[in-house]
């Protein structure tokens, strides 16, 4: 399972990111995608304004595929918090970080700080 960030989704959605052409390679290979719910909530964010919230949610998916992962679990508060602390990251990294932990998966991003942090972890997607 790859657990993607925001940044992935971001860049895909949007041809004028710089990682745009990177992200669609990513999605054009075989894998089990998946996101936590802040990090869809993040990408969905975007598209309030525009009017594509279905839309989107749909093509992630039902397209693409993306399972959703709830942030839930007895343990996930101290997980979390662990996560973040280690890390020093911003929350929704370290929602990121410790959902691909809990579900022994690997990161997709390209946020230097988390790409860092999954690393030291042993977590960061090869790609």
């Amino acid at each position: 399972m790859i657990v993607l960030d925001a940044s992935v989704l971001i860049a895909f959605y949007s041809a004028k990111d710089a990682h745009h052409q990177a992200a669609l390679r990513l999605f054009g290979t075989d894998g089990h995608f998946a996101a936590a719910s802040l990090t869809v909530a993040e990408v969905l964010a975007g598209q309030v304004r525009s009017g594509n919230v279905e839309q989107v949610m749909s093509e992630l998916t039902e397209v693409m595929g993306i399972t959703v992962l709830a942030d839930a679990g007895e343990n996930w508060p101290q997980l979390l918090a662990t996560t973040r602390a280690t890390h020093r990251l911003k929350m929704p990294d370290a929602v990121v970080l410790a959902t691909t932990i809990r579900e022994g998966a690997a990161v997709a991003t390209f946020d230097a700080r988390l790409a860092a942090a999954a690393r030291a972890q042993g977590l960061l997607h090869p790609w």
